[in-house]
């Protein structure tokens, strides 16, 4: 029983290292193909996430004639 659990500590924390390297590939991706549309991606930030807040406003003010049934338009 000691052992599984040192092997699920040890597969655990290569697996954060994998998913930390995986996330770092993704970022350096978007930043090199996509510079001006990256910095609005980051929900860190929080323009970004009111600039999305603003935006789902706006699209269920004007492009839908009531708030009744959205699933219709969508």
């Amino acid at each position: 029983m000691h052992e599984s659990t040192i092997l699920k500590k040890v597969f655990d924390q290569r697996r954060e290292k994998e998913a930390a390297i995986d996330e770092k590939l993704h970022k350096l991706i978007f930043e090199k193909n996509f510079p001006i549309i990256w910095q609005f991606t980051d929900l860190d930030l929080r323009f970004n996430f009111w600039l999305l807040v603003l935006l789902r406003l706006l699209q269920s003010i004007f492009l839908t004639s009531s708030m009744c049934h959205p699933d219709e338009y969508w």
